[in-house]
């Protein structure tokens, strides 16, 4: 398994459990998704008696509709994190913000910086 495959499974695991705590905590996501559930029941059952190849075809455009917005919502989770570390680096990096000292541009985790007083990719931290 190389980089990427990890990383996507990394991320979606992380969305899924998102999606599941929200949902549990959610009265109106519950209902959303149970109304998901219920429609997804009574489509079975209406399409049930269609002929094979018009089942394929609603099935098949069903399917497709699902996984393209499944390719969305990771899209926009990728595109989300990278938008809030660009954020973060101007933040860090803007003269208007006053830190009580350098913050490394190769790691925004303050503990880090606390554990040691330089980095070895950048120079060090007054």
């Amino acid at each position: 398994m190389d980089r990427e495959e990890i990383y996507e499974m990394v991320i979606r695991e992380m969305t899924e459990a998102a999606v599941r705590e929200r949902n549990e905590q959610s009265p109106e996501d519950q209902e959303l998704q149970e109304k998901a559930a219920r429609l997804s029941k009574e489509m079975q059952e209406k399409i049930k008696d269609l002929p094979e190849d018009v089942k394929k075809a609603i099935t098949d455009y069903v399917e497709a509709t699902l996984l393209a917005a499944d390719h969305d919502c990771l899209y926009l989770y990728e595109q989300g994190a990278k938008d809030c570390v660009a954020l973060l680096k101007k933040l860090f990096t803007s003269s208007k913000v006053i830190w009580p000292e350098r913050i490394c541009e190769n790691t925004f985790s303050r503990l880090a910086l606390e554990r040691r007083r330089s980095c070895s990719l950048c120079s060090p931290i007054r």
